[in-house]
């Protein structure tokens, strides 16, 4: 019922593909998505973003056209983070393909986003835009329950999930910085 519901939500010109299988890592998750598009703009995102802007789509094609070489990272207003990072961020499908993933599929659960902003600044390709508000409704500033979810990967930021995927963050610093030069060579 939930997924005949879920596409039926969609209009006739938008194409869904639902990929359901055993579950996994978010990190993987988001690479099987990847994988799916057809798109040349992908974009993470969670349940809890709302895009709040009209046009956004096409501010962001506008935003994009300023990288001729389709090598970036894109992110709008979240009202969480924007300044320092995305929650949200948006890479090319040439990105994807030089690095042959979308996100890193080593994290259980968080630096996800962390790990597409680092390789852009280690490019010097990161490109905010305040003007698209996508509010991130984070349980953290109190704009969602504090269900299961955020209790098994949250609640202990120094121990746990969050912990470990930190840990592993800073130690595949060197993987990182051999995915940037990878970036780097085709720009």
């Amino acid at each position: 019922q939930y997924i005949n519901e879920y596409k039926n939500s969609f209009k006739d010109n938008i194409q869904v593909h639902l990929i359901i299988g055993e579950p996994k890592s978010i990190s993987k998750s988001w690479n099987d998505l990847a994988n799916k598009c057809t798109g040349d703009a992908l974009m993470m995102g969670n349940d809890d973003c709302i895009f709040d802007s009209e046009n956004w789509d096409l501010i962001l094609d506008e935003e994009i056209s300023k990288f001729p070489d389709k090598i970036y990272c894109i992110w709008f207003d979240d009202g969480m983070r924007s300044y320092m990072y995305g929650d949200f961020p948006i890479v090319s499908r040439k990105w994807f393909n030089i690095l042959g993933y979308f996100t890193p599929g080593c994290f259980e659960f968080t630096f996800n986003d962390g790990w597409i902003t680092d390789l852009g600044s280690r490019i010097n390709r990161l490109h905010y835009v305040k003007k698209v508000k996508v509010p991130h409704l984070h349980a953290d500033i109190g704009l969602a329950q504090k269900d299961k979810t955020w209790q098994k990967h949250r609640i202990n930021v120094g121990s746990g999930v969050f912990k470990r995927d930190e840990i592993k963050f800073h130690s595949l610093k060197n993987q990182r910085i051999k995915d940037a030069k990878k970036l780097l060579n085709q720009i």
